[in-house]
């Protein structure tokens, strides 16, 4: 399966895409970026320009490798300086190997020669951390680098900014689709400034019964299912998955719609950036065609092992989702006593009104606020959500 190429697309055309729920890949536009030019580390340190204004802020990464329940590896913060000396060495080695490669192509004894300094290169680092600079907000850490790209008119118009992303060769972003905690499911656009990556898409309808939801608060959004290591024993249900695979090249930019499945690995030294944004039409469907999603979304709450959440953790997601300073209370009880009622009763949480309403909060987008089919989305989502919570209280009783 491939997806369409559109070079210089109108707004009438993302609109069209966005509505029909499909990908499709941007052309003309990433490549009349500054950043597209002037991101290229430079041969001589000292003409480097992400360390001429970036080298000192201390930025957090992740550490590749570290098993602590963390998705993309453990939090560590660390000089900006260290992290991007390590990738820029990783740059150049990749763009000399291929070099070499290429020229010694039909030269069998080079290639083993060079095969061999590779592998002793590979074991000399081993022992070195491996770090991923994944998605930080530009408008937090990296205000420096604001002027060098151009946001999208569909995000800049809700006052949306970029994430940047620096990632080393092979590195990967498992299985998931796109949200936040305040919203299930968004629309997003992936630009590559430097480098390659490669795409597996799969469209949330053909695979509605493919993929099953970890059940973990926070990690609703994420696949169990291993694409890397595929266990299809364990998820039999994954042998049907239907996929659309791609390559991302420098200068191209992905459209990524709401709960489209989707796994990235960086096949080149590469630095991107993506961008979120949030559009009526395409929320309408998630109490459509796409409900189906938001059901699975719903029943992973509900399923939810509570017993493996600490009583302070569970205190914050309590306090957030009641707004609550105190105890996350709601009349009934004191302190741990309240958390515990919640966590022995998953529905006392799904039926808590922030939660209900983070399945309609794109209406709080102030791009929205007139919008004439706004009190339609949050009628019908909202809806939707209560009959789910009716039935599912009539089954447990």
């Amino acid at each position: 399966m491939s997806i369409d190429r559109i070079d210089k697309p109108t707004r009438e055309q993302y609109e069209e895409y966005i509505l029909k729920n499909q990908p499709f890949i941007i052309t003309g536009f990433v490549n009349n970026w500054i950043s597209f030019n002037k991101w290229i580390p430079s041969q001589n340190i000292e003409d480097d320009y992400f360390l001429s204004i970036l080298k000192n802020k201390e930025i957090p990464v992740r550490e590749i490798g570290i098993e602590v329940g963390e998705w993309l590896g453990k939090t560590k913060n660390i000089n900006f300086s260290i992290f991007w000396k390590k990738w820029r060495e990783h740059y150049f080695n990749f763009k000399n190997e291929n070099n070499n490669n290429n020229n010694n192509n039909n030269n069998n004894n080079n290639n083993n020669n060079n095969n061999n300094n590779n592998n002793n290169n590979n074991k000399n680092n081993n022992n070195e951390p491996k770090y991923y600079l994944a998605s930080l907000p530009i408008q937090t850490y990296f205000k420096e680098l604001i002027n060098d790209f151009e946001i999208p008119e569909i995000v800049k118009e809700q006052n949306k900014n970029g994430n940047l992303w620096i990632g080393f060769k092979d590195q990967i972003t498992p299985l998931h689709h796109d949200w936040s905690s305040g919203d299930p499911g968004m629309d997003g656009l992936h630009a590559i400034i430097i480098g390659k990556k490669q795409f597996k898409l799969f469209d949330p309808i053909l695979n509605v019964t493919c993929f099953k939801r970890k059940k973990e608060w926070g990690k609703f959004h994420q696949s169990e299912f291993d694409l890397d290591n595929p266990d299809f024993n364990k998820f039999p249900e994954a042998k049907n998955f239907k996929i659309i695979e791609i390559e991302l090249n420098q200068g191209e930019m992905l459209f990524i719609p709401k709960l489209w499945w989707h796994h990235v690995k960086t096949l080149e030294p590469s630095i991107s950036i993506n961008f979120w944004f949030q559009n009526i039409d395409s929320e309408l469907l998630k109490s459509d065609k796409l409900w189906c999603h938001m059901e699975q979304y719903l029943n992973a709450v509900f399923e939810m092992d509570t017993t493996k959440i600490s009583n302070d953790k569970f205190k914050k997601i309590i306090k957030y989702l009641t707004n609550d300073n105190d105890d996350g209370g709601d009349g009934d009880g004191d302190g741990d006593d309240i958390i515990q009622k919640y966590k022995d009763d998953n529905l006392k949480l799904i039926q808590l009104p922030k939660f209900i309403d983070s399945f309609s909060n794109a209406v709080n987008n102030p791009l929205f606020k007139n919008h004439p089919k706004k009190d339609q989305f949050k009628f019908k989502i909202t809806e939707k959500v209560n009959q789910w919570i009716e039935e599912k209280k009539k089954e447990i009783k």
